[in-house]
């Protein structure tokens, strides 16, 4: 760290680092904080630990508008280094994708789709909660793995689901993906600003979303939000869609504008404005 002018952290582990290495060094340090909760923060131990370290930094850069809001409510204090930058995606890989037409077995055939790893977060349980309430045309693949894939799997056999609950694992093909799937759900318990809901939203599909901080400032008033954990209230949403085509295609409309307004060009702009402001 001592041969550059920046650094830049993301993660817990770099970003305890930095605040203990930050004496010994005379760059400029910069943490991005990508979620509206953490771990630390409902610790009685480390909560300190964490806004200790928050304030070793000369900037902090909050993935939306209610990560920031969560951080300052954290924090407890004024702080002028605290700024938001929206996450961005490329979008233009999302625009231009195909779909996997060989992917339906029939025309009748619907596909929800949900990208995230597999942990207590994303909550993939109640979006197969909510498959089992679906009428059987309707599929549900999971693209991603982790610590809780296992678990998701012995769930959706313990449903009857195998033949209509499919984990893909990890893919390079999400584009093409996002552009096959009918439905785009993500049924997290907290986010940031989920890189996933603006590449879900961009593919031109209605985009599902639990109401939670991170996730209702991004879909409230053009995508569908649905209680926590609610898969009654989820599977109705999805149902009420594939039976209104109008009312499909207006929210799938209203997901894509919103989707523009995150291009990862943005984010870049921001960051090295930054990063310009610190050097200077």
């Amino acid at each position: 760290m001592k041969k550059f002018d920046i650094v830049h952290t993301h993660l817990t582990a770099p970003f305890l680092y930095g605040a203990f290495n930050k004496a010994f060094c005379k760059a400029r340090f910069v943490h991005t904080v990508h979620n509206t909760d953490s771990k630390m923060r409902h610790s009685a131990v480390l909560k300190h630990l964490e806004r200790w370290a928050i304030r070793r930094y000369d900037s902090v850069i909050t993935c939306s508008q209610e990560a920031e809001d969560s951080l300052r409510l954290f924090i407890g204090e004024t702080n002028d280094n605290i700024l938001t930058i929206n996450n961005g995606v490329r979008l233009s890989k999302i625009f231009n994708a195909k779909p996997i037409v060989s992917l339906k077995k029939c025309e009748e055939e619907k596909i929800i789709l949900m990208v995230a790893v597999f942990r207590a977060q994303k909550n993939q349980e109640t979006l197969i909660r909510a498959t089992k309430l679906l009428p059987d045309n309707f599929q549900t693949y999971f693209v991603g793995y982790g610590g809780l894939l296992d678990q998701m799997e012995a769930l959706s056999r313990q449903l009857g689901l195998e033949k209509r609950v499919h984990f893909l694992g990890k893919r390079t093909d999400v584009p093409t993906l996002l552009k096959t799937a009918d439905f785009i759900v993500l049924s997290s318990h907290f986010e940031g600003l989920s890189l996933s809901s603006i590449e879900g939203m961009a593919a031109g599909k209605p985009f599902i979303a639990s109401d939670v901080p991170g996730l209702h400032e991004m879909v409230s008033g053009y995508g569908e939000l649905f209680e926590d954990g609610n898969a009654q209230q989820l599977a109705d949403i999805i149902l009420r869609l594939a039976n209104e085509p109008q009312e499909y295609n207006e929210v799938a409309n209203r997901c894509l504008e919103r989707a523009k307004e995150f291009d990862i060009d943005k984010m870049a702009d921001g960051y090295i404005s930054v990063y310009k402001s610190l050097i200077s």
